[in-house]
């Protein structure tokens, strides 16, 4: 408790529903693990499904700025990044920033966005 009498706890939602946490990365273990055990802090508060997802761009496409990318400008070797959209995005590192500014308005509003490490 912060201050006297303000309960602070966080209370999981009361859907029976698990909430689904994507974790996005490139793929390189140290910011990757930051992420998932963010992932699994939520998920001791709150039923959760986590999925770990690797994004990676085509070589052409990957020193354009954030603004310019695309999905469709991803390489083939990244894992599949469509509907339905995860209740949470956990993203971290650069590669992920041009799909975090965006995911948002792909879900309508639905997915929380979290992005960890300064992407520069």
């Amino acid at each position: 408790m912060g201050q006297a009498g303000v309960d602070r706890r966080v209370t999981a939602p009361s859907s029976s529903r698990a909430l689904t946490i994507w974790v996005v990365s490139d793929g390189r273990a140290g910011i990757e693990n930051q992420a998932l055990g963010l992932a699994e802090a939520v998920e001791r508060l709150t039923p959760a499904e986590i999925a770990v997802k690797h994004v990676r761009w085509r070589p052409l496409f990957d020193r354009l700025p954030s603004a310019f990318k695309t999905p469709a400008m991803l390489a083939p070797t990244s894992d599949p990044l469509t509907a339905p959209w995860p209740d949470l995005w956990i993203a971290t590192g650069r590669a992920t920033l041009p799909l975090s500014t965006r995911v948002k308005a792909w879900s309508q509003g639905r997915t929380f966005v979290v992005q960890t490490q300064d992407p520069r």
